[in-house]
């Protein structure tokens, strides 16, 4: 798997192209919801609500994709992929760094089925990367290059 960096953020309509290439290849997509002990708002918990039909489980963790907290945990949640989640994925945010706290949870990731990393957010400091084989590359230059074009291999 090669490393590829964002250059640009996804928004809009390439927005919704890496939502639906993720979601064809994802097994768990994930959001997290920093400060457990503080109530997350309105906004927050309007999303979660929304995306419930799809979630797995949450649990209070310090690490995720991306990052790692030494003091404190926040709530991961995980969701499975299924029909509609990219449609909802799109109503909620009009790019990949507006899942940011306090309008939404935060750090959109999403993994495959054996637990690796096909995207990581770092939402608060408007940075992502993809993990991919050069197959998957290669399909994405074609299903969507506009896409593809925001990506520079590390």
């Amino acid at each position: 798997m090669d490393c590829y960096v964002f250059t640009d953020e996804p928004r809009g309509s390439v927005y919704g192209e890496l939502m639906d290439f993720c979601c064809s290849i994802a097994s768990t997509m994930l959001l997290v919801v920093r400060d457990p002990q503080i109530d997350p708002g309105a906004s927050i918990k309007a999303k979660l609500a929304l995306l419930s039909p799809f979630l797995v489980d949450c649990a209070k963790e310090s690490e995720w994709p991306g990052t790692v907290l030494y003091a404190d945990e926040a709530t991961v949640y995980r969701y499975s992929p299924g029909e509609g989640l990219q449609g909802l994925l799109m109503q909620q945010a009009a790019g990949l760094f507006s899942w940011v706290h306090p309008d939404a949870p935060e750090d959109l990731c999403f993994l495959r089925r054996d637990g690796g990393v096909l995207l990581v957010t770092i939402s608060h400091e408007r940075e992502a990367y993809m993990l991919l084989s050069s197959a998957e590359f290669e399909a994405l230059q074609r299903q969507f290059p506009e896409l593809a074009s925001m990506l520079q291999k590390e």
